[in-house]
């Protein structure tokens, strides 16, 4: 036979590809082809993974304290309206009315406080004898809607407002040097923010007259009779002398110092 014939019969008894093979030829193609194209790319520099929250720089530790101003140093306490007591937060044990406290009044805080039970609290406010204090009006806050404000558990036809009127004061036990900070919190113009303005007025005076003192007080409760509740229980300070910021000494409590003015009394 001849050869011509021979390789014509070999050439037409060929077996052309599946459309399986097709198909795979043609994918091993497709990615030979973007590979040679990616090679020919130029290189591209990794985009820099940044921080979540952007933080400014801080110049000193006075800074790096400013950023969240702390509102309680040590145990909290607070007043009780209806029994007459002052308790700490932790073990609802008494603090003694006796104890000389020293008014720390650096971290004296102010502004609002949202409670609400179920819910952390919020705070807005900031260290009240720092340059520049301001507060919110009460507008700013929000929760604006008088119909989901909850029942007043003391008088269930009224309703709270969820924000209060806060002043939190950081005392240290002038003989232990025990830290606890006074949690005062309640709706504007009540007796125990009228005392607690009365306070705040009183170290302002000594923080003027004696830059370099702190105020001493007692703190304890005295009685009023409030319009819509009968006998009530408001915060007493009762101012009782000064002792130098940076000193050891002994506290000066005696009578005659120019630190014993009172608190005057406010009704409901």
């Amino acid at each position: 036979m001849p050869t011509g014939k021979l390789n014509m019969e070999r050439h037409t008894k060929r077996t052309p590809p599946t459309p399986e093979q097709i198909k795979a030829e043609q994918k091993r193609q497709a990615e030979a082809d973007a590979a040679q194209l990616q090679n020919n790319l130029p290189a591209v520099a990794p985009t820099p993974q940044l921080p979540a929250v952007m933080e400014p720089a801080l110049n000193n530790a006075d800074e790096y304290l400013a950023r969240n101003p702390s509102m309680i140093i040590g145990r909290a306490a607070h007043p009780n309206g209806k029994d007459g007591a002052i308790y700490f937060n932790d073990d609802d044990t008494e603090v003694s009315p006796e104890t000389i406290w020293t008014v720390i009044t650096e971290g004296i805080w102010a502004g609002w406080v949202r409670l609400v039970e179920g819910e952390p609290a919020q705070y807005d406010g900031s260290l009240f004898f720092a340059p520049g204090w301001s507060r919110k009006a009460r507008s700013e806050l929000g929760d604006l809607d008088l119909s989901l404000w909850k029942a007043n558990k003391f008088d269930g036809s009224k309703v709270d407002d969820p924000w209060k009127e806060a002043v939190y004061i950081p005392l240290e036990n002038s003989a232990s040097g025990e830290m606890i900070t006074l949690q005062i919190q309640s709706p504007p113009k009540k007796a125990a923010i009228f005392a607690a303005d009365a306070f705040l007025r009183h170290c302002k005076g000594i923080i003027k007259r004696f830059p370099d003192h702190y105020p001493l007080a007692r703190i304890s409760m005295s009685p009023y009779e409030s319009k819509n509740f009968g006998q009530q229980w408001k915060p007493n300070f009762q101012p009782c002398g000064k002792i130098e910021r940076a000193s050891a000494a002994k506290p000066d409590g005696s009578i005659t110092t120019d630190m014993n003015d009172e608190i005057p009394t406010f009704d409901d």
